[in-house]
């Protein structure tokens, strides 16, 4: 599935085959094959420069097309955990299986950490990615201006 082009759009990057696309207060990336280790890194980089520039508080991602990570870019996803500034994280794309199943996993891991970890969420396409942002953000006024940056408000 395409990424649907927007004229809201202030950059487009691309990262390896990949393609970044700022859309503030969105961070959308358009995966086309496996993310490598400098890839990542790269991405971290540019969504990091997008939170401060910009105003970026959300990382879509179109996981159509990707693979599961590398141990190694795994790890690195390990490590980093949390980015300052970023309100969610939301995938989508992914067959219905999965995203069941991530919503599974992820609703252990928050009751077991008492909701400590980040937003992540699996949603269906990019529309339902978009709508679950837009619903965010009028639950949460302040979150667009990253005045409030916790999962509580």
């Amino acid at each position: 599935m395409a990424a649907t082009p927007s004229d809201s759009a202030i950059a487009e990057i691309s990262v390896g085959r990949h393609l970044v696309r700022i859309e503030p207060p969105l961070f959308l990336v358009e995966n086309h094959g496996p993310v490598t280790l400098a890839e990542f890194e790269q991405l971290m980089t540019h969504i990091q420069r997008a939170i401060v520039e910009h105003g970026v508080r959300y990382f879509l991602m179109n996981v159509a097309d990707t693979p599961p990570p590398s141990p190694e870019v795994r790890e690195r996803m390990r490590q980093q955990e949390r980015v300052v500034g970023l309100r969610a994280t939301v995938g989508f794309g992914a067959p219905p299986a999965l995203v069941l199943f991530s919503w599974v996993i992820r609703r252990g891991m928050e009751l077991l950490t008492r909701g400590k970890l980040p937003r992540f969420v699996m949603l269906r396409d990019e529309a339902a990615a978009r709508a679950w942002v837009s619903a965010d953000l009028a639950a949460h006024p302040l979150a667009a201006s990253g005045r409030s940056d916790s999962q509580d408000d």
